[in-house]
C-alpha cells in the first residue's frame, strides 16, 4: 500500500555487514602487501606491488573511510526504524486498550 511506510531492516543489516567487510578488507590491504614479500620472491615484481600499493593507497583510504560512514549510517537507521516501529506498536497497544482510537469508535 502506498499509504505505509515499509523498511527492509533484514535488507539493511546485510548492506549494513556487506559495507563494513569491505571496509576492514581495506584496512587489511596494506599489510598483506608487506606481508607477501617473503612469498613473492622477485624483487621485480615487489617494487611493482609496493608500487601499486602506494598509488592506490589514497583512493583505498577514501573508499574506506566511505564504506565505514555508509555502515555506521545504515546501522543508525535500522536502529531508529526499529525503535520508531517499537513506539508505534506501543501506542497501538495502549490504544487498543482504552477502547481503540476516537477515529475507529466514530465508524
Amino acid at each position: 500500500m502506498a499509504d505505509r511506510l515499509l523498511v527492509d531492516l533484514m535488507g539493511l543489516g546485510e548492506l549494513q555487514n556487506d559495507l563494513s567487510t569491505v571496509h576492514s578488507t581495506l584496512e587489511r590491504a596494506h599489510k598483506r602487501v608487506d606481508a607477501s614479500d617473503d612469498a613473492i620472491g622477485s624483487g621485480t615484481v615487489q617494487s611493482a606491488l609496493h608500487g601499486f600499493d602506494h598509488r592506490w593507497g589514497d583512493k583505498r583510504d577514501k573508499i574506506s573511510e566511505s564504506t565505514k560512514a555508509l555502515a555506521d549510517m545504515l546501522n543508525s537507521s535500522i536502529e531508529t526504524y526499529t525503535e520508531t516501529d517499537e513506539q508505534l506498536a506501543h501506542a497501538l497497544q495502549v490504544n487498543d486498550e482504552n477502547g481503540g482510537s476516537s477515529a475507529a469508535r466514530a465508524q
